[in-house]
């Protein structure tokens, strides 16, 4: 329904032909406290007009006063049709959007979720629904997941009734993009191809763009970045053919973070700086968020820690505003990080310990790794090795049970760095072996190079100075490196072990 036919139904409850969803009164029913609501809720819509300028809320706070008006009355059909308008807007910033999908991009959560509570158990089941479909959403935009799966579990009894199998999609992409912030990357990708399956089989491509979207990101956290890419590539093109702002700007958020991964910072940043711009023009701060994060991992990564903290600032600040914890842990995180790798450790001490506090009530395992491996790193630059023994075998662990390939080789690495500081030269070479062998099997090249120029390098240093005056051969390294290299046998498969030794043999030839 539009503005104008709202307003008309409910003149027409207050004049002599009651339309109004709902109303089994006749206007001269009416008392004058359901006839006061019901002018209150017109004057809202018809009178209220927001100056140019005004923030995003206050151009749309006569809808929602109108809806809060209307479910005053229990008049609750009428204050659903609310929720699906697309306001006329000063800046025409937000297209056809509607109401409350609005709100969920500005991150007006709070607002968002009183609209679908005041409405559950008030409407029919296929309205109940998409209130449950928006609820679980806006609980997973506040990073509170388990409220996230009690939805589900409403939504699923909700769809059970309505026995029609292609509403399930929306319920599976729920669920999976829980899965994944929680660090269930299998059960992830399971509910995200059931999704694809659907979307594929009854011919609806959004919905094809958005299982696409979500499965490469779990592709991505399990290191799996050809696969992701691929994903994305079809997800961004699904999105150019519907038109559809929203998924084009995650795609390409998604793409900024492969490349990233792959070492490719400039095709990364040009990609972050292409959705921030986008994500500005629709007024769409959550992937502004994510932009400006992205920009401020490649420039922290590059060295260039003013430009990354600026951007990471102004990440911290509009999640703040937003209220979306978990984008404020990881604002917090790269600060810390930014701070640690300028030599303020203390500095990057305390802010790690307010991204702590989110990251331990966001029930994510793998947020909660990545933060553990944060500890361990200003832990080791505190020279406090033993805390940073400690912090980097727990993110192992985490890692490990997460199935986050990527990392996991990255905390390896870094506990052999622990070891160099404290010359323990068997465990430094266990260590990097093994990280060695994560990053062989997910192909990620940049990350093998650096850690055969640190096995090697250490070797000279540590070991044997004459080693590489020598050609480097198979035996050679197993003669060098017998212990480790057996023990890995034996718990990953000869395999495994001898394809990664073959890479070290094949990178120092190539050098």
């Amino acid at each position: 329904m539009r503005e104008i036919e709202i307003v008309q139904t409910i003149k027409d409850t207050l004049g002599k032909q009651p339309r109004c969803l709902e109303s089994a009164k006749s206007p001269a029913q009416l008392s004058p406290f359901e006839r006061s609501q019901y002018l209150a809720a017109v004057n809202w819509l018809r009178r209220y007009r927001a100056k140019p300028n005004s923030p995003n809320i206050m151009q749309v706070k006569g809808w929602l006063e109108a809806a809060y008006h209307l479910r005053a009355l229990e008049n609750y059909g009428l204050a659903y049709e609310i929720l699906w308008v697309s306001p006329p807007l000063a800046n025409n910033i937000a297209g056809s959007e509607p109401l409350h999908e609005l709100l969920g991009l500005w991150g007006h959560w709070v607002e968002r979720l009183a609209l679908y509570e005041g409405l559950l158990g008030k409407l029919p089941l296929n309205q109940e629904m998409r209130l449950l479909d928006g609820l679980g959403h806006t609980h997973h935009g506040l990073g509170d997941y388990a409220a996230v799966l009690r939805d589900c579990d409403r939504y699923q009894k909700v769809l059970e009734q309505l026995d029609d199998d292609r509403l399930w999609g929306r319920l599976w992409g729920l669920l999976g993009i829980t899965h994944h912030a929680m660090g269930a990357f299998d059960k992830a990708i399971k509910f995200h191809h059931q999704r694809l399956a659907l979307s594929q089989r009854v011919g609806d491509r959004k919905e094809q763009a958005y299982a696409m979207g979500d499965l490469g990101v779990a592709y991505y956290s399990l290191g799996e970045y050809a696969t992701a890419r691929t994903c994305h590539e079809e997800q961004l093109a699904l999105s150019v053919q519907l038109n559809d702002g929203m998924q084009m700007r995650s795609a390409l958020g998604s793409l900024g973070h492969v490349d990233q991964a792959l070492g490719r910072f400039d095709r990364a940043i040009s990609t972050y700086q292409q959705l921030q711009a986008l994500a500005e023009e629709a007024g769409d701060r959550v992937r502004v968020c994510g932009a400006l994060s992205g920009i401020g991992n490649v420039y922290r990564l590059l060295g260039h820690f003013d430009e990354a903290i600026v951007a990471y600032d102004s990440c911290l600040t509009i999640s703040r505003e937003m209220g979306q914890r978990r984008s404020e842990a990881v604002a917090l995180m790269g600060l810390a990080l930014a701070h640690n790798a300028m030599g303020l450790s203390k500095r990057a001490q305390g802010v790690a310990q307010e991204a702590w506090v989110i990251v331990q009530g966001l029930q994510s395992e793998g947020l909660k790794a990545q933060m553990v491996q944060l500890l361990a790193q200003i832990a080791v630059s505190l020279q406090d090795y033993e805390a940073a023994i400690e912090y980097e075998v727990e993110a192992i662990s985490l890692f490990e049970s997460i199935g986050d390939q990527p990392n996991l080789g990255l905390a390896l690495f870094n506990l052999g760095g622990v070891m160099v500081a404290l010359g323990e030269t068997e465990d430094v070479f266990g260590c990097w072996l093994r990280s060695l062998m994560v990053f062989t099997e997910i192909e990620l090249e940049s990350r093998v190079q650096t850690v055969v120029r640190a096995l090697f390098g250490y070797l000279c240093h540590a070991v044997d100075c004459t080693f590489l005056d020598q050609p480097v051969t198979a035996d050679r390294i197993w003669s060098i490196w017998e212990v480790p290299l057996a023990e890995m046998s034996e718990e990953y498969g000869q395999e495994i072990v001898t394809t990664m030794v073959a890479c070290l043999v094949a990178w120092e030839q190539a050098e």
